[in-house]
């Protein structure tokens, strides 16, 4: 039996899919099958009901993957406590979609030239998706959109508040709640943090634009008010060039709006000099 056997046992409970879980272990299909027939060899048990899509655990499969998780978070804490403040290896850190092609190359440049030596294993996803991770003890860290929940053994840094803008085609004349009212309006997805805070917003304000479409990328969305499909309310994310250099923008009317960025750890991740560089960057 492997600790890396049991992290995918894990990731397959945890996201009910094969396909799913190996995108989130990085291992192919095939492999991670491999893995769990020869887990399942080793214990000379059956952990999956044969036959069920999507996959289902069998009652031993459900009671083991319990142990699992108690024998992995004693694991990690042990590496964790042995390892000292390392600034070599390996840690493992989620970012959110919509940090991609913002914050992301700025972690991997400023990391790689001040630690040469260490290697960081990206992962993607929805804010909560990351931070249930990084409870788990499956990523080291995540960079989201901050949440108002975080169990006693998460630590949060809010690292910006990207505000929140009205935006549509260039030249547009009127005022947000103008163009929010008559324009075609073009959603960002609302199975997200940010998506939510956006509706909560336009709720508040008793706007109530009409949807044409829900985007999960605010580059899409920013291309698609650019040729005049619509409006949108977008942040102004850090590191990015501003949003009126490419269309019309107005702050979102709602005193303070703005999507709030942070940093996730477990408490017990014991690499203060990475971390402390971390919040240097995205400062």
């Amino acid at each position: 039996m492997k600790i890396s056997q049991l992290r995918t046992l894990l990731a397959i409970r945890d996201n009910g899919s094969l396909s799913r879980a190996a995108q989130v272990v990085h291992l192919s299909h095939s492999a991670l099958s491999t893995q769990m027939t020869q887990l399942e060899q080793d214990l000379g048990s059956a952990l999956f009901v044969k036959g069920r899509r999507p996959v289902m655990l069998t009652a031993f499969g459900l009671r083991f993957c319990v142990e699992a998780e108690d024998v992995l978070g004693r694991f990690d804490a042990l590496r964790q406590s042995a390892g000292g403040d390392r600034t070599d290896g390996t840690i493992r850190a989620g970012f959110v979609p919509t940090t991609q092609q913002t914050l992301l190359p700025v972690v991997l440049r400023g990391l790689g030239a001040t630690f040469p030596k260490l290697r960081v294993q990206v992962t993607s996803g929805l804010s909560g998706d990351l931070a249930e991770q990084v409870a788990r003890g499956h990523l080291d860290l995540a960079v989201m959109t901050a949440g108002d929940r975080i169990g006693p053994e998460m630590e949060q840094t809010e690292i910006a508040r990207e505000p929140l803008c009205v935006v549509a085609p260039p030249d547009t004349a009127g005022d947000a709640e103008s163009w929010l009212g008559t324009l075609p309006y073009i959603a960002f997805a609302r199975d997200t943090r940010l998506g939510q805070q956006i509706e909560t917003g336009l709720s508040a304000l008793k706007l109530r634009p009409e949807t044409v479409m829900e985007i999960d990328s605010l580059d899409t969305i920013e291309a698609l008010v650019r040729e005049g499909l619509g409006c949108s309310i977008l942040p102004q994310r850090l590191f990015a060039p501003p949003l009126q250099d490419r269309l019309t923008c107005l702050p979102f009317p709602q005193d303070g709006a703005a999507r709030r960025l942070a940093l996730l750890r477990r408490r017990d991740f014991n690499r203060p000099t990475v971390w402390a560089e971390l919040r240097r960057l995205l400062a």
